[in-house]
C-alpha cells in the first residue's frame, strides 16, 4: 500500500511508534488503492508544487517572496513531495518564507521563526522547513531543465514567539521576560538536520513493513528493535488493559484511615526557623553609578523601541549591559542558594549540587588517617592539617595556620547526579536554623545581601529553615564508605551497620565524606553538626565590575579611550571589601544618543571587536601587501611556517586593533601562538596572556618557553599564582611587574583578567599584545575587561570546541564568547576577521571527516603527515557501540563493561603512530575513556581497574570527562554517554551536544568509539540546540 505521511507522523516516531501504528492502520484501511507514479515523474512534481508555492505571488524583483498572506497569518498551502527514501508526504508551508536563487546565489534562505522552547508544533515547523528545502534541492537536482535553481536551502532559526499553536494561551515564560532586543538567529544549513529526519524515516519504514505484512499492535515491540511507547496514550492504555485481562488481578490494598494517618501532637515537631533581617539600603558610590549607566540603558532601549536602533546605539547598550554582566551571572546562584536555605537539608536529597549529610562523626587526626588508604587522601589531609595543635576546651577542634578547624566524617545517601569531589575550595557548610552555631548565624546577613543584590525585585523569604557559612572543604570521598566494616569502627555492630549488613544497603550505594570545617581564629568553636553542604560561593568580581563601570563610563560619557577615574583597589583575599575610591558620578551625563554616534569613530580593539569591524593595520605596512588586508600565507609561501609568518606580521601591524586565530582540534593553535609570542617577546614587545584558567595560561607559556632562542627570564608570573610543577618562568610581585612592564625589552606576562583590570599590576594600554587564549571560552564582557591593558588584541580558540558557559540570563549577546561573537554562528572563521587552521595533524583522513562533517562544514582536512599511521585489523573513522541499558542518567555499569571489553579487543595490536616509526603493540596508555558525567567517570574508572587496565595513581588507561581531556589526544578514543535516553540527566542538549562531541570525539588520532544506548537520539527535542544535537549524533554515527 502507498501511506502519505505528514510531520506528525515523522516526529510521532519520537514520541510513541504504537500510538503512530495504530494512527496509520486506520489511515490504510481508509485510503483507496491507487498506482504509484514513477519517481521521476513524483521529483518532477514536487519541484514544480515547491516551485509555485515559492514563487506565487510574489517580489521576485526584491528577491523575497511568500505565500498569500491574511490577518498576519500566512495561508497553509499543501505540498505533496517525495524524499530520499522514497517515503511521501504532505508539507504545509505555512510559514515559510524563501528568497528565491538567481544565476550568481550561492545559496536560498528558509526563514523560520520559533521560540527556544519549542512546542510539539514548533519542533514540526522546523522539521517542515528542512524538509521542504530537502526536497526543493533533491527534487530540482533531478529535474534537468532546472538544475541551475538546484541552490543549497539553508535555515535561518530565529528566536521568537511560537505562533505555530494556534489559539495558544499560554502564559509568558522566563524567557520572554527576559527576550533580548538583539536578534541571535542560528543559521543552519538543512542538511545538519536531515540526519535526524532520516533517523525518524528508518522507522517509518520499519512501521510500514509491519503494516504491510499485518503485523498486530501486540506484536510490534517483538517485531520492530527499540519499540517506543509512551503508556500514556489511548494506544498504549488499550494495550496495557489487554495485558491486564490476560493476568490475574491485583491485590487490592485498603486505603489507610483518618485515624492510622492523623498526626500525632504530642509528636510533631515545630521546627525553629531563622528569620530574615530586612534589607540595608546600599549606598555606595559604586551602586549610584550602576544606577546611572542602567539609567542610561532603559533610555537607550525605549529610544530604539520608538524609533529602531541608529548608528552605534546597539553597541553602546551593549556595552552598558556589560556593566551587569557579572552580577546577572552570579544571580542563578543566590537565588538557588536562598530556596535550598529555604527547603532545608532534609529536601536535598535528589540534588546535584546540595547534599544532606548522615551519620556525622568528628574524628580525631589519627582516626581520619587510619580511615583513608589511597595515597591522593592521605596527602590532601595531611595539607590540611599541617602541624596541628588541639583547642583547649573544644574537642575535635585544632589550631593551624590562622584558622581553628576540625574534622567529620559523613555519609551522603547520593543522588547518581551528585557531583561531589575534593577541592581546596570552600563549600557552603548548612546547619538546621535551630540548631546553628553563632557563626552560621553571623554570616547570613552577607548572603541575603548578595541575594537582594543580584536579584532586584526577587521574593525574599521571610524564614529559612537553614543557615551556614562557606567554611568547609571536601578531602576525600569514598564510594560505599571508607574501609566499609573494617578495623577502624569502634565495636562490631558499627562495623556491621557501616558495611550495610544491618540495613541492607550494599556497597556502593551511598557515599562517605571526609569534611574539614574550617572558622577564624576569633571565632568560638561550637559543637553543633553541620547537616549539609552546598556548592561553593561564586568567585568575587568586584575588580572587574569596577573596570568595566569605569572603562564604559569614560568611554562613553567622558570622550575617552581610557578610564578617567582609578579603577577600585583590588579586595584582601577572603574578606568582603567595600571600594575604596569609585569613579566619580557627580556631574552631568551627556546624552546617550551622543554618546552612543560617538562610539562608531572610536579606534581600538575593543571597538573593532564590538562592531565586528575587520583588523586595521597601520597605513603603509611593510609586511603587508595592501594596509588594508591582513597579510597571507602565500605571501610567506618560501617559508617553512607561512602561517606563522602570516600571523606574526598581522599582530605586529595592527593599529589598536585585534586579529582572531580559529584552530580547530590538532591543528596548531598551541604551535602557532608560541612561535608567534616568542618572536614578538624577542622583537622587545611586552606580551600579556589571559584565559580562563592559570593551567591554559600556563599551557601557552610552558610552549613559549621551550621555543628555540626564547630568553625564559623574561616570562614571568605573579608571587603564589603558578600551578605547573618547576615552572621556568620567575614570579615577582604586583611592584616588580609593574617596573618590568615600563622597563626596557620584551616581555611575557601571564594572568588572569583580574590582572588586567588592576592598575596596580598592568596599567591601562602598557602591553603591546594581549593574547586570550581559548577564546572560544572567555566572554566577549571579560575580553573587553581585559582588552584596556593593551594596545592590541590577539585571539586564539575555537567556538566549535567547549563554548563559553554562561549560568544567567543577559538581555544581549554580552555572554557569548569573543570568537564566537565574531564567528556569528559560522562554523569557519571568516577571513576578513583573521586565519582559520583548516588543517588537523592529529586525525586520521576518515576520523577528521566526520568531525569536520558536525563542526566545521567541511572545512577542516587532515594533514598529509597524518596518512603514515595504522592500527592493524581496526578501521579508521567514528564506530558505533550501542549498549542496551535501561533507567540509567548519569551511570550505566553496562557502558563501563563495554568499554573494557572494547580496550581489551585493542590492545596489542600493532600501532604505527607516525610514518617511519617502528610498529609496536598498542598499550593502555594509548587508549583514553571521555564520558558525559563525573559519575560516569568513576564508574568506568572502577571497571578498568578491577580489569587490570588502569589503576588508582592514573596509569594505565585515562578516563575523564571532556572538559579534563581538551587539548589531549590518544590512538584511539572511547566515549560513554551514560544515559539511558537522553531526555534523562541534563538533556540532549548537553549529553549530544556537538561541542562536546567534537572535543571528545577528536581526541582520536585514530578512531573514535561511540559506547551509547540505542536510545538515545530517540525523544522529541525541547529547543532548537537539542534538534540541533540530535541530528548531529545521528549524522555522526549513521
Amino acid at each position: 500500500m502507498n501511506l502519505t505521511f505528514t510531520l506528525a507522523d515523522l516526529t510521532a516516531t519520537s514520541a510513541c511508534e504504537l500510538r503512530l501504528y495504530t494512527e496509520l492502520r486506520e489511515r490504510a484501511q481508509k485510503q483507496s488503492a491507487r498506482p504509484a507514479p514513477e519517481k521521476s515523474e513524483r521529483a518532477r512534481e514536487a519541484y514544480r508544487e515547491c516551485l509555485r508555492v515559492l514563487t506565487e505571488g510574489g517580489m521576485v524583483g526584491s528577491g523575497v517572496v511568500s505565500g498569500e498572506h491574511a490577518g498576519g497569518t500566512a495561508r497553509p498551502v499543501p505540498l505533496v513531495a517525495t524524499s530520499a527514501a522514497g517515503l511521501t508526504y504532505t508539507v504545509e508551508l505555512d510559514r515559510l518564507d524563501c528568497p528565491v536563487a538567481d544565476s550568481t546565489a550561492e545559496s536560498n534562505t528558509a526563514l523560520i521563526v520559533c521560540t527556544p522552547h519549542l512546542g510539539e508544533a514548533a519542533y514540526r515547523a522546523l522539521l517542515r522547513g528542512a524538509l521542504a528545502a530537502h526536497l526543493l534541492t533533491a527534487s530540482a537536482t533531478e529535474s534537468a531543465e532546472n538544475t541551475k535553481n538546484a541552490a543549497r536551502l539553508d535555515l535561518h532559526l530565529e528566536h521568537g514567539v511560537d505562533e505555530y499553536s494556534a489559539g495558544s494561551e499560554s502564559e509568558p515564560t522566563e524567557y520572554a521576560e527576559h527576550h533580548s532586543p538583539v536578534p541571535q538567529p542560528h543559521r543552519v544549513d538543512s542538511a545538519r538536520i536531515l540526519p535526524l529526519i532520516r533517523l525518524q524515516e528508518q522507522r517509518l519504514l520499519l512501521l510500514t513493513e509491519a503494516l504491510n505484512e499485518g503485523v498486530e499492535p501486540a506484536e510490534l515491540a517483538e517485531r520492530i528493535p527499540y519499540f517506543l511507547t509512551c503508556d500514556e496514550c489511548p494506544a498504549c492504555l488499550n494495550a496495557a488493559a489487554s495485558l491486564a485481562l490476560a493476568t490475574d488481578a491485583p491485590e487490592l490494598v485498603t486505603e489507610d484511615t483518618a485515624e492510622d494517618t492523623a498526626e500525632n501532637p504530642e509528636t510533631e515537631e515545630h521546627p525553629v526557623m531563622y528569620r530574615v533581617p530586612a534589607a540595608v539600603e546600599n549606598d555606595s558610590e559604586q551602586y549610584r553609578l550602576q544606577c546611572l549607566l542602567d539609567a542610561q540603558l532603559a533610555s537607550l532601549e525605549e529610544h530604539a523601541a520608538e524609533h529602531g536602533w541608529g548608528a552605534g546605539e546597539l553597541e553602546a547598550a551593549m556595552l552598558l549591559s556589560m556593566t551587569n554582566y557579572h552580577r546577572r551571572e552570579r544571580a542563578p546562584f543566590w537565588r538557588e542558594h536562598i530556596r535550598r536555605l529555604e527547603d532545608g537539608p532534609t529536601a536535598w536529597v535528589a540534588s546535584r549540587d546540595y547534599a544532606y549529610l548522615n551519620r556525622v562523626q568528628v574524628l580525631s587526626v589519627e582516626h581520619a588517617h587510619a580511615l583513608l588508604n589511597t595515597p591522593a587522601d592521605l596527602e590532601a589531609l595531611a595539607a590540611a592539617m599541617k602541624e596541628p595543635t588541639e583547642v583547649e576546651d573544644a574537642p575535635g577542634w585544632y589550631r593551624v595556620r590562622g584558622a581553628q578547624v576540625r574534622l567529620l566524617r559523613a555519609r551522603i545517601e547520593a543522588d547518581p547526579s551528585l557531583v561531589i569531589a575534593p577541592s581546596d575550595r570552600a563549600v557552603f557548610c548548612a546547619y538546621e536554623a535551630g540548631l546553628s552555631p553563632q557563626i552560621a548565624l553571623d554570616r547570613m546577613e552577607s548572603q541575603l545581601n548578595y541575594f537582594r543584590a543580584s536579584n532586584p525585585g526577587e521574593r525574599v523569604p521571610a524564614e529559612l529553615a537553614a543557615t551556614g557559612f562557606f567554611g568547609m572543604r571536601v578531602l576525600a570521598v569514598a564510594q560505599g564508605g571508607f574501609r566499609a566494616g573494617s578495623e577502624d569502627s569502634a565495636n562490631p555492630e558499627e562495623a556491621a551497620a557501616e558495611s550495610g549488613k544491618s540495613t541492607g544497603e550494599s556497597a556502593g550505594e551511598f557515599l562517605e565524606v571526609l569534611l574539614q570545617e574550617r572558622i577564624r581564629v576569633k571565632d568560638e568553636p561550637h559543637r553543633a553538626l553541620p547537616s549539609g553542604i552546598g556548592p561553593s560561593d561564586p568567585v568575587s568580581t568586584a575588580t572587574i565590575e569596577a573596570a568595566l563601570q569605569s572603562d564604559v563610563h569614560g568611554l562613553l560619557f567622558d570622550g575617552a579611550l581610557m578610564p578617567s577615574d582609578p579603577v577600585l583597589n583590588d579586595p584582601v583575599p577572603g574578606e568582603d571589601s567595600e571600594p575604596s575610591k569609585a569613579p566619580s558620578s557627580s556631574r552631568a551625563l551627556p546624552s546617550v544618543l551622543d554618546a552612543a554616534a560617538s562610539l562608531t569613530g572610536v579606534e581600538s580593539a575593543s571597538a573593532d571587536l564590538l562592531f565586528r569591524r575587520a583588523p586595521r593595520l597601520k597605513k603603509g605596512a611593510s609586511n603587508a601587501k595592501n594596509a588594508e588586508n591582513l597579510p597571507l600565507e602565500v605571501d610567506f609561501s618560501e617559508s617553512d611556517l607561512p602561517t606563522v609568518d602570516a600571523v606574526h606580521a598581522a599582530v605586529r601591524t595592527l593599529d589598536h586593533s585585534y586579529v582572531a586565530v580559529q584552530g580547530p582540534p590538532g591543528a596548531g593553535k598551541t604551535f602557532l601562538a608560541s612561535h608567534v609570542i616568542a618572536r614578538l617577546v624577542a622583537e622587545g614587545a611586552k606580551v600579556g596572556v589571559v584565559a580562563q584558567s592559570h593551567a591554559v595560561i600556563e599551557n601557552l607559556m610552558s610552549a613559549c618557553c621551550a621555543r628555540d632562542g626564547f630568553d625564559v627570564s623574561r616570562a614571568v608570573r605573579l608571587r603564589g599564582k603558578s600551578v605547573t610543577p618547576d615552572a621556568p618562568w620567575a614570579e615577582v610581585s604586583d611592584s616588580e611587574l609593574t617596573e618590568l612592564i615600563s622597563g626596557e625589552g620584551g616581555l611575557l606576562f601571564g594572568g588572569t583578567v583580574w590582572d588586567y583590570v588592576s592598575e596596580r599590576r598592568v596599567p591601562a594600554g602598557s602591553l603591546d599584545v594581549l593574547v586570550v587564549d581559548e577564546a572560544g571560552q572567555f566572554s566577549l564582557t571579560n575580553t573587553v575587561a581585559a582588552a584596556r591593558a593593551a594596545r592590541s588584541v590577539l585571539l586564539l580558540g575555537d567556538p566549535q570546541q567547549l563554548p563559553q558557559v554562561s549560568t544567567g540570563v543577559h538581555p544581549y549577546p554580552v555572554d557569548v564568547s569573543a570568537l564566537g561573537w565574531l564567528s556569528d554562528g559560522a562554523a569557519a572563521l571568516d577571513p576578513r576577521f583573521g586565519y582559520f587552521l583548516g588543517e588537523s595533524w592529529r586525525m586520521d583522513s576518515a576520523l577528521c571527516e566526520r568531525v569536520s562533517w558536525l563542526s566545521y562544514d567541511g572545512a577542516l582536512a587532515s594533514a598529509a603527515a597524518t596518512a603514515g599511521r595504522a592500527l592493524r585489523g581496526v578501521a579508521p573513522g567514528v564506530v558505533s557501540y550501542p549498549v542496551e541499558h535501561a533507567g540509567c542518567s548519569v551511570r550505566s555499569v553496562q557502558e563501563a563493561q563495554a568499554v573494557v571489553d572494547c580496550v581489551r579487543k585493542l590492545l596489542g595490536r600493532e600501532w604505527v603512530p607516525a610514518a617511519g616509526a617502528e610498529p609496536r603493540p598498542l598499550a593502555a596508555e594509548d587508549c583514553i575513556v571521555v564520558a558525559a558525567y563525573n559519575a560516569q567517570v568513576d564508574c568506568v574508572r572502577e571497571a578498568l581497574i578491577a580489569a587490570g587496565l588502569a589503576d588508582s595513581s592514573g596509569a594505565g588507561v585515562r578516563v575523564g570527562t571532556v572538559d579534563k581531556f581538551q587539548g589531549q589526544e590518544a590512538a584511539v578514543v572511547l566515549v560513554s554517554l551514560a544515559s539511558s535516553r537522553v531526555d534523562s540527566g541534563r538533556g540532549a542538549g548537553f549529553v549530544l551536544s556537538p561541542n562536546r562531541l567534537n572535543v571528545a570525539v577528536s581526541r582520536g588520532q585514530w578512531q573514535a568509539v561511540l559506547v551509547h544506548s540505542p536510545w538515545v537520539a530517540r525523544s522529541v527535542p525541547q529547543d532548537v540546540e537539542e534538534v540541533l544535537a540530535l541530528s548531529g549524533f545521528a549524522g555522526l554515527v549513521e
